[in-house]
């Protein structure tokens, strides 16, 4: 079992203290704080590189978005395995995914996240 804990900096000396006389706690490691770098790769995708210099809340950082392309009513083609559509990144509960009888095809271009899907032999729907 692990167990993630969020200890204030004052009293971190006295929790790992604590922590490391109890019987039942056979290792502990700091773990690291993870920031989101949205912003940054943003920048390097559009610009194809980022330099130390670069400021990436400047207004010309972005060239695609700069210039209106910003993924909204864009469509992209993936090959895959499968799409787990009961996924949060699939899901639409405006339009709930019913696969077709035949269990092959699918398309809904009001879904918000998937428009057509083509499964493959091993596909099975839940």
């Amino acid at each position: 079992m692990e167990l993630n804990i969020a200890v204030c900096p004052q009293d971190l000396s006295e929790v790992l203290h604590w922590l490391s006389n109890q019987a039942a706690v056979h290792w502990l490691a700091p773990r690291p704080r993870l920031y989101l770098q949205n912003e940054i790769a943003s920048m390097i995708v559009q610009d194809n590189g980022v330099s130390a210099a670069a400021d990436y809340k400047a207004p010309d950082a972005h060239f695609f978005w700069k210039a209106g392309l910003d993924g909204k009513g864009q469509v992209v083609g993936i090959g895959d395995s499968g799409i787990d559509m009961n996924s949060c990144f699939f899901r639409d509960p405006a339009i709930p995914f019913t696969p077709p009888g035949d269990g092959k095809e699918w398309i809904s271009p009001n879904h918000r996240k998937v428009v057509y899907y083509y499964s493959l032999a091993d596909t099975m729907f839940r």
